[in-house]
């Protein structure tokens, strides 16, 4: 017999094949079904019964596993007749398997017998291993929606593009090919509404291939009387593509295509989108377009199809969802299922707006609505209650703004990101502000708490005034009346103090060349400052401002064991040990001589004396003016000590009640509390050093499985970024590349990204335009840290940018290993072959499409 990684049942190991020959075919006929290959799949397939027709009983199993594989390609190409026979096969063959019955239910569930369908996936459950059940309750569920929907006389079809449309690649057609990736990488899906009983039906979002979307239609023999569109993003309406395919001279078929080939239907489009519409595809005419949510069309009804119109502004403002028969929702990009919403970085993104949506229109809904989303992100269902409870509908939007999706559509990066910038610049500022020196004291520091008043500030100010005015130098009395009144004249900007406070720092520093400088800087802390501060010195006081960054929520450990205790602390992506003890405790079995009793009870004293004195020790750091100084508390070890600290009642009740979590660990000392770190990420998860962490492991798993979903260095990041294909732009803090606008003799201007040893040389500067003198140096138009100018860059490529640090052993890796840039992609990118010639394409002169 011969092993075979044939596709098995999950609680079965696959059975040996008969012979080498059956084995090759099947290893062949299972990689072409891995690679989408599902025509050449079924041959092999086949092929493999042929050779097993006069097998054994005991190589049933081998054949009732090739029946079950086929079936599985037929369901991939539509064929659910042959699919439901082979299917049976596999249950005469091996009835004790699941995977038949599963194979069955499938082919039924396609051939809408939802009742028998649902037989055959119960048959499935019940042989099962109870761990592998998920996949097979969510067909039930499904099957269940379906039956629902042919009860209430409509059918709801889904057209996932790279899937079911935008898949017939051609040689001689590279750019529909390279669009057709493209569709494929965006997971859109494209929605028919079908009233069963006259086939008409409704298309929504129909985008990417209209010639393959009416093809399936016309298979149907349903007839399209209407379109409606969710909003204008190019990947639901067409027209011109995103980079870099927009400086090809093609267009994505869309909306224009559809109306040109069906003129009889118009576009239902809320009326704040037609205006963008009109813009992207301008040969769409006007009284082709109904605008929507408008007192005259609130609702859309065809036959058995009645749809309410919902305006959900926030991911575009005209962005619509739409309710049918008060069960059905498809919410195009605002709600994408698994607790994410759209973006609302993206033009006319708003995420107030979004917010407004998802609380209390869509929250407002009834729990059992089915809800459908645009894209397909790991799910094509969901409901509205189990949206709810992944946090982003109703009153608590946990979920809400949360970026982890992965395309264009997906959700944007959060506020949790913008903070960590802001962070970053702040500490950037901080350390500048810490750096100035000046003459004399005519550095002002100012800092305003909120609710404070400008008045009160601006009256202080004007007295100081007068009190300077009596300086006696006058170099240093010009110099603090010049920085006062600046500060005077900054605080006349503000009408009040923001709602963060109000930070100014005003005065001369001299620069590293001896020359004096005027700085002049104002700006709203990235959250609330409660210190009131006015001081003139010949330095600034950032003291304030540090505190800000310090104010992470700390979590406080206590590793202990039988050798000693380790007392630490985690705040933001620090990692402290504050202080160490050993001790000498005596083992279960003593000298002999000795009274075991009294052994014994020695062994419990000091045991006592250990646990009361960690308590003390726990107290004294972990209690700061009768309060608790960390938000959470941590105990960790390898023996019961940890459990009997947190029982006794020489512990503070204080600090615990501050206990999130008690984890075993298989190490004292530093190493154990490495490992309990580790074990309480989860309680620990809005810790940066832990979000860090588990960020770069993330990045790390995507190299080691070689997705090519990931790209790192200067010109490759650049790269994916301009393309749009970058989801997680990760950076170390103190990257020390810089970015330069170089303007040569003739007048171009160029981009460059110098190494270290380039701008120690220079020789990045050396100009080699026609134009140019021998040994003539570029002119610098613009010097900025390559660091600061993501910051300022990194929505406008759709990307979360994530700050990273040296100080765990992941991010240090990075940084080493990696130069401490690189990114997540959304889809795999080949950078060998980025640069293409477009003389490779052929294009016809049809403007809608290739």
């Amino acid at each position: 017999m011969v092993s075979t990684t044939a596709i098995a049942p999950s609680s079965l190991l696959p059975p040996p094949a008969p012979n080498e020959k059956s084995y090759k075919v099947t290893i062949r006929a299972n990689d072409h079904f891995e690679r989408g290959q599902y025509n050449e799949a079924i041959i092999d397939y086949t092929k493999v019964l042929q050779l097993s027709k006069e097998c054994s009983e005991r190589d049933q199993a081998f054949v009732a596993l090739i029946h079950s594989n086929r079936s599985a390609c037929y369901i991939k190409i539509k064929e659910y007749d042959k699919a439901r026979r082979d299917a049976v096969q596999t249950i005469d063959l091996a009835s004790m398997w699941s995977k038949g019955y599963f194979r069955h239910g499938e082919a039924l569930l396609k051939l809408e017998q939802f009742d028998e369908a649902l037989e055959a996936f119960q048959m499935a459950m019940d042989r099962e291993d109870a761990a592998n059940v998920k996949e097979i309750s969510a067909f039930i569920a499904k099957t269940l929606i379906e039956k629902d929907n042919a009860r209430m006389g409509i059918k709801i079809v889904q057209l996932i593009s790279g899937q079911d449309i935008a898949v017939e690649k051609s040689v001689l057609n590279p750019i529909q090919s390279k669009l057709y990736e493209f569709a494929a990488h965006m997971k859109n899906i494209i929605h028919i509404v079908v009233d069963t009983n006259t086939k008409k039906c409704i298309l929504i979002d129909a985008c990417w291939d209209i010639d393959g979307i009416l093809r399936y239609i016309d298979e149907q023999g349903y007839t399209v009387v209407a379109t409606v569109v969710t909003h204008y993003h190019f990947d639901h309406i067409g027209g011109s593509p995103p980079a870099p395919y927009d400086t090809l001279p093609i267009k994505i078929s869309g909306l224009s295509s559809l109306l040109k080939k069906i003129p009889h239907i118009k576009a239902y489009i809320h009326p704040l989108e037609i205006p963008f519409i009109q813009q992207t595809n301008p040969s769409i005419q006007f009284n082709r377009l109904v605008p929507t949510t408008t007192d005259i069309t609130t609702h859309l009804n065809i036959g058995k199809i009645h749809i309410e119109f919902l305006h959900t502004p926030g991911h575009t403002p005209g962005s619509q969802s739409l309710l049918i028969n008060k069960s059905r929702l498809i919410a195009g990009d605002t709600l994408l299922c698994g607790g994410h919403c759209g973006r609302t970085d993206l033009p006319g993104g708003n995420r107030k707006a979004m917010e407004k949506t998802l609380r209390h229109v869509l929250g407002g809904l009834d729990n059992r609505i089915i809800v459908y989303p645009g894209h397909y992100y790991g799910s094509t269902w969901s409901t509205i209650g189990m949206e709810r409870e992944n946090g982003c509908l109703g009153d608590e939007l946990v979920g809400f703004g949360m970026e982890s999706t992965a395309n264009m559509s997906s959700t944007q990066p959060t506020d949790t990101t913008d903070e960590n910038v802001e962070i970053w610049k702040m500490k950037k500022l901080i350390k500048n502000l810490q750096m100035a020196r000046g003459n004399g004291t005519s550095m002002i520091s100012l800092v305003i708490p909120p609710k404070d008043q400008i008045s009160r500030v601006v009256k202080m100010l004007a007295d100081e005034y007068g009190t300077a005015s009596n300086i006696k130098s006058r170099v240093n009395r010009l110099s603090v009346l010049s920085a006062i009144t600046s500060t005077q004249q900054r605080l006349k900007l503000y009408t009040r103090v923001p709602e963060n406070g109000l930070v100014v720092y005003c005065g001369t520093i001299i620069t590293d060349e001896g020359k004096e400088k005027k700085v002049n800087i104002d700006f709203e802390p990235h959250k609330p400052i409660n210190t009131s501060l006015y001081l003139c010195d010949n330095k600034f006081h950032v003291e304030a401002l540090s505190e800000l960054l310090d104010n992470d929520a700390k979590f406080g450990f206590i590793v202990m064991d039988g050798n000693g205790t380790l007392f630490g602390t985690v705040c933001g992506n620090v990692r402290d040990v504050i202080h160490k003890l050993s001790v000498d405790l005596p083992k279960k079995h003593g000298r002999g001589g000795q009274s075991a009793l009294r052994f014994s009870r020695l062994r419990e004293e000091k045991r006592h004396n250990y646990v009361r004195k960690i308590a003390e020790l726990a107290v004294q750091l972990f209690i700061t003016n009768d309060k608790v100084n960390c938000v959470g508390l941590v105990l960790a070890g390898s023996a019961d000590f940890k459990t009997e600290l947190s029982q006794s009642d020489l512990f503070d009740p204080r600090l615990r009640a501050k206990i999130v979590k008690i984890v075993d660990v298989s190490y004292g000392g530093e190493n154990g509390f490495n490992q309990a770190i580790e074990l309480s990420a989860e309680a620990l998860s809005n810790v940066k050093f832990i979000q860090e962490k588990r960020l770069i492991g993330d990045y790390f798993s995507e190299i080691s499985q070689d997705t090519g979903k990931y790209c790192f260095g200067i010109d490759d990041t650049l790269k994916a970024l301009e393309m749009g294909a970058v989801e997680t732009l990760i950076v170390w803090e103190n990257l020390a590349a810089n970015r330069y606008i170089l303007r040569d003799a003739s007048g171009t201007e160029s981009v460059v990204y110098p190494t270290a040893d380039e701008e120690k040389t220079k020789s990045f500067l050396v100009d080699k335009s026609p134009d140019a003198t021998t040994n003539a140096e570029m002119e610098i138009v613009e010097c900025m840290p390559l660091l600061e100018w993501f910051t300022h860059k990194y929505k406008e490529f759709g990307a979360v940018l994530e700050i990273v640090t040296d100080r765990s052993q992941e991010g240090s890796q990075f940084v080493r290993g990696f130069g401490g840039i690189g990114g997540i992609l959304r889809y795999r990118v080949n950078f060998e072959q980025l640069n293409y010639d477009s003389d490779e394409f052929i294009s016809d002169d049809d403007e809608e499409y290739i």
